[in-house]
């Protein structure tokens, strides 16, 4: 096996070499490209998932940021949509759950960095949730590119975390497939779920 390893890195660093590349860098990006999986660090520990989630106040984001013109949702569907189910409520933000939260997953000064367009209303948006998840003690570091930029990192998963415009349209499946099946051309978060994907294709 380790000769076999040994070949291929070989041959790797001479087609690196060829083409100009880098090859640790160019090996990243291609792990990171065709092999989509389980979700890389940091966001792979649920518990911080879960604390940035706690930290978030939905209805200020809707009132400040986009001016009222459809309330939060706790769903990929907009409330217009037949999709859409009222009891699954919008969670309140519970900055005690936040830091609990950072105590189970062992980590006490908790830092990420979002990437996001610069632009409006991304702007603000990531400015808010940033204000917001400091009365936490969770530091996040706002990473605004051009759009060319934005594009060619989420497609290599190049991110720790990432905004998203959503088309909050009516129809279910146009905001759910490309988001979460394998593959799909919107899933950034690079998640892959076999039973997932086959509920989607029905």
């Amino acid at each position: 096996e380790k000769r076999h390893v040994a070949c291929g890195a070989k041959w790797f660093r001479f087609l690196c070499e060829r083409d100009g590349l880098m090859p640790e860098p160019t090996f990243h990006a291609l792990v990171r490209r065709h092999f989509r999986g389980p979700i890389k660090p940091p966001f792979n520990n649920k518990a911080l998932r879960e604390a940035v989630d706690a930290v978030i106040d939905r209805e200020v984001l809707s009132r400040v940021v986009f001016f009222n013109l459809e309330p939060g949702t706790a769903s990929p569907f907009p409330s217009f949509s037949p999709a859409y189910i009222p009891t699954i409520t919008v969670q309140k933000p519970n900055l005690e759950l936040a830091r609990q939260k950072l105590r189970q997953a062992g980590v006490s000064n908790f830092s990420f960095t979002l990437t996001t367009i610069a632009r409006s209303p991304e702007r603000e948006f990531t400015q808010a949730i940033q204000a917001m998840a400091a009365a936490a003690g969770i530091t996040i570091r706002i990473d605004a590119v051009d759009v060319g930029e934005y594009l060619r990192r989420n497609n290599a998963l190049e991110h720790e975390a990432v905004t998203f415009q959503w088309s909050g349209g009516p129809d279910p499946d146009n905001n759910m497939f490309d988001h979460f099946v394998t593959k799909g051309p919107f899933n950034w978060a690079g998640y892959s779920n076999k039973e997932v994907d086959a509920a989607l294709t029905q």
